[in-house]
């Protein structure tokens, strides 16, 4: 035990004078230990400019995207969104009411035409003709209208008949 016990005091005390010489070293060169100082405080900076950058990116995104949210929720955007919007549906809508009114033109076309075919005057150019009582210009258009002995007018493509009823069929 004995020896033991010499042992562990013997390294302790080996121990001890090693930190006595490098305590010595420094108090007989404090130049060592400035150094030492300046090396760690060089070290804490670089740390502590590291983390400011990291936190200074991070505020910086965070302020980018609220920027962003900020200016989509601002009546400006909506404004110039409801522009485009509006101009997108004015041309639209122009372009819908050009086409409806080709559409109706052409349809207009036809009825015309149609109705040209009925015309009073295409008919008689076919050889029809109208008549009319006489002194009321009346459009006859049964026999039983008139009795023999009226007068009526016979309207032809070119001119017109004044006739007198000389027999009425039924």
């Amino acid at each position: 035990l004995a020896e033991r016990l010499e042992g562990s005091a013997r390294y302790a005390v080996q121990e001890k004078r090693a930190d006595l010489t490098l305590a010595g070293a420094r108090l007989q060169d404090p130049t060592s230990r400035l150094m030492d100082l300046r090396i760690r405080s060089l070290w804490l900076s670089d740390g502590l400019k590291g983390s400011l950058n990291t936190r200074l990116k991070s505020a910086l995104e965070r302020a980018a995207r609220a920027d962003e949210r900020l200016r989509e929720a601002s009546p400006s955007a909506g404004l110039a969104r409801a522009r485009r919007s509006a101009g997108d549906l004015a041309h639209r809508l122009f372009a819908a009411a050009r086409s409806a009114l080709g559409r109706n033109r052409a349809r207009q076309r036809e009825l015309a035409a149609l109705l040209t075919g009925l015309s009073p005057l295409k008919v008689l150019a076919r050889g029809y003709s109208i008549t009319l009582s006489l002194p009321e210009r009346m459009i006859i258009k049964e026999s039983r209208e008139v009795k023999e002995g009226d007068s009526v007018e016979v309207v032809l493509s070119r001119g017109a008949l004044r006739c007198r009823v000389a027999e009425v069929k039924q």
